[in-house]
């Protein structure tokens, strides 16, 4: 399986304490919010991410150039935007756009497959990414060079989280603020694409690493309001309508 999926995966089904007798100190700490940096050819090193995006852009992905990706990113998963009808060797996933062609999308299991959406796509598309063979999606047109968050496209993301139930990638800007970072993980994101030198990387992975645990919504008591049924059963019994009495006819 890919390590990026792997990582949504644990990432999803975590937060409930260990049971037995396993002490506190002996559970591995739990990450949060995938980092994800996004990088050129030549790739850069980037010891914080969880994972790299290459995005060769007009740069030909030959033999010799992912041997130097390979080099540089070291063990961190990487992945390629537009992959082809065969994954580059040694990449972790592969990133495709809504246009692409759906033979031309490595049909393997050990290849994350993650598509590219837009926010104004119509609900029942969004919905239908859920039926589709990908593990990830990308809400493309969130927040990169957008500047601050604001409460419009908070809210737009959280429509989109409430449509797709597959993990949600947002990319952002490289100054993205802490405060924003929580904003998005507490609206369900579960990871961030970043285009960010080494040094910011490893701030936005402090950040990360200091978010609390997400805050879950509320749950609407209003059902405990509404009145039961006093039969156990619950069945709604009918009743006959009345007759009318003969004395009420007019003569």
């Amino acid at each position: 399986m890919s390590k990026l999926i792997d990582f949504f995966n644990r990432v999803s089904g975590a937060g409930a304490p260990t049971m037995g007798f396993l002490s506190r100190k002996a559970a591995a700490p739990i990450k949060k919010l995938a980092l994800i940096a996004v990088t050129g050819v030549p790739a850069e090193p980037c010891p914080k991410a969880d994972a790299v995006l290459v995005r060769p852009g007009e740069a030909k992905l030959t033999a010799a150039a992912l041997k130097e990706i390979a080099a540089k990113l070291g063990d961190a998963p990487w992945g390629v935007t537009g992959g082809g009808d065969k994954a580059p060797k040694g990449s972790d996933f592969v990133v495709v756009p809504v246009t692409g062609l759906t033979a031309a999308v490595p049909q393997d299991e050990d290849t994350g497959k993650l598509i590219e959406v837009d926010s104004s796509m119509d609900d029942g598309l969004l919905r239908a990414v859920n039926d589709l063979p990908v593990d990830a999606a990308i809400v493309a047109d969130a927040l990169e060079d957008s500047g601050p968050l604001t409460w419009h496209r908070l809210m737009i993301f959280a429509h989109v989280r409430h449509l797709i139930t597959k993990p949600l990638v947002v990319p952002v800007a490289a100054d993205i603020s802490d405060a924003d970072i929580k904003s998005l993980w507490n609206a369900g994101a579960d990871g961030i694409m970043v285009a960010a030198d080494a040094a910011r990387l490893a701030a936005l992975a402090n950040s990360i690493a200091a978010l609390p645990p997400r805050e879950l919504p509320k749950k609407n008591t209003s059902d405990a309001l509404l009145p039961r049924a006093s039969s156990s059963t619950g069945a709604v019994t009918e009743v006959e309508p009345e007759e009318p009495d003969e004395d009420d006819d007019w003569e």
